[in-house]
């Protein structure tokens, strides 16, 4: 049997990909751009092209790095023709805006499914974000509403951004502590059904760790973003759409930034801020509604500044910073920023409420609450109690136990902690 390979596997092993690069461009994958990230200060640089070779600065030039006396940003890597050439220790890889959607609108179907969510939103009745009156009102670069304005083969886009972050080796105990971020832009004018599918999500960006970057530092990641949305917003792209193969002009903009507080407060550069001498004095009366002027001016004082201690000074005193956001002249944080539904309400104030202050983890029939081998353990402590109170271990009892043992006794048991075995077994046995 001869092992000798037929002209066309010789000519298939000759083209086949040596380098990941190479791979990537021939299955024509999204289209990226890898930023060098400082390791220290978060500051991002853009590569410069020459004859098909990235090439980056071997320095960040941030002003705290050089007080620091500088930081590297390079190791050494190879081209596709093995080559040595610096490489981003710290890679941010930034998946290209107006590839996606280009990708996103040559797909059948997806003109239609927008079409019809802005037609839906002339309804008065709000069933969904985009029939929303902020929505609704959200103004264009010819200063009517911006998804009523344009010529009739213009197609407006209205985004939610969204950031988060997560532990990459999972929340375990003991385990690795890092923290890793995405960044996120969802279609609103998508119906529903089809806002959140994978392929309909344009991933823009994951952050690099091991930290999550100050509220400052957030900033460096959604530069690059901010400055495609000024101009998609002003000007707008011209895609070969499914429907016009040809082109159309498409304009986009970010008209809502969905994240947890934490988040969302970086993204606004807003501080979780109270006035210490008005809460003091208890002078609710006279708190007032942030008002996007006063945070607009607020944040140019910040900017304006003419040190980190100024800067540092400043914050303490407003709250405010600026935010690479506000360079968008549509953006307004104090309306575009909604409340954190998941965990304020449904994990946060509704649970303590129900569970803390309504008191609903020990309410109704105890016994139900507990598991069965909980129960038998219940019903011969009470008869322990009853007959002989001196003969029954209670460090043999669960808290639960413990817990229910006390309350139908009359002990009260604090609810804003999780009370101490100890402690219980102290009040049963006064």
């Amino acid at each position: 049997m001869s092992h000798s390979l037929s002209p066309t596997d010789e000519e298939f092993l000759r083209t086949f990909p040596t380098d990941i690069r190479v791979a990537r461009k021939m299955l024509g994958l999204p289209k990226t751009i890898t930023y060098a990230c400082c390791p220290a200060c978060n500051s991002l640089y853009p590569p410069q092209d020459e004859d098909g070779v990235m090439i980056y600065p071997y320095n960040c030039t941030s002003e705290p790095c050089q007080a620091r006396g500088g930081c590297d940003l390079l190791k050494l890597g190879s081209t596709p023709n093995r080559k040595s050439v610096g490489v981003p220790k710290r890679p941010f890889v930034m998946q290209d805006f107006h590839d996606f959607v280009a990708r996103l609108l040559s797909r059948p179907g997806m003109e239609v499914a927008i079409r019809q969510s802005g037609e839906r939103m002339r309804d008065e009745t709000v069933e969904d974000i985009i029939s929303a009156d902020g929505v609704k009102a959200f103004k264009g670069p010819d200063g009517v509403p911006f998804l009523s304005g344009g010529q009739h083969t213009e197609l407006r886009l209205l985004w939610c951004l969204s950031v988060d972050f997560f532990n990459p080796y999972h929340n375990k105990i003991a385990g690795k502590v890092a923290s890793v971020g995405s960044i996120v832009l969802s279609c609103l004018l998508l119906p529903p059904d089809m806002r959140y599918k994978s392929e309909n999500l344009c991933l823009v960006g994951i952050i690099p760790g091991p930290r999550e970057p100050s509220g400052h530092e957030i900033d460096h990641f959604l530069r690059p973003l901010v400055e495609i949305m000024k101009e998609s917003w002003e000007h707008g792209a011209i895609y070969r759409t499914h429907d016009y193969p040809h082109g159309r002009l498409v304009r986009s903009a970010i008209a809502l930034s969905v994240n947890d507080l934490p988040m969302a407060r970086k993204i606004m550069g807003i501080a979780n801020y109270v006035d210490r001498n008005d809460a003091k004095e208890g002078n609710f009366d006279l708190w007032r509604v942030r008002t996007l002027q006063r945070v607009q001016e607020d944040a140019r004082k910040w900017r304006s500044a003419t040190s980190q201690k100024e800067r540092k000074r400043l914050y303490n005193k407003t709250g405010v910073r600026h935010s690479v956001l506000m360079e968008l002249v549509y953006w307004d944080p104090t309306t575009m920023i909604p409340v954190d539904c998941m965990h304020l309400f449904f994990i946060g104030l509704l649970q303590y409420h129900a569970r803390t202050v309504l008191g609903m983890d020990s309410a109704g029939t105890r016994d139900a609450k507990v598991a069965n081998t909980t129960v038998k353990q219940l019903e011969d402590a009470r008869k322990m109690l009853h007959t002989s109170p001196g003969s029954l271990d209670l460090s043999a009892l669960t808290v639960d136990v413990l817990k229910i043992l006390c309350e139908e006794r009359g002990i009260s048991v604090k609810r804003s902690r999780k009370p101490h075995k100890g402690d219980l077994i102290e009040s049963i046995k006064v």
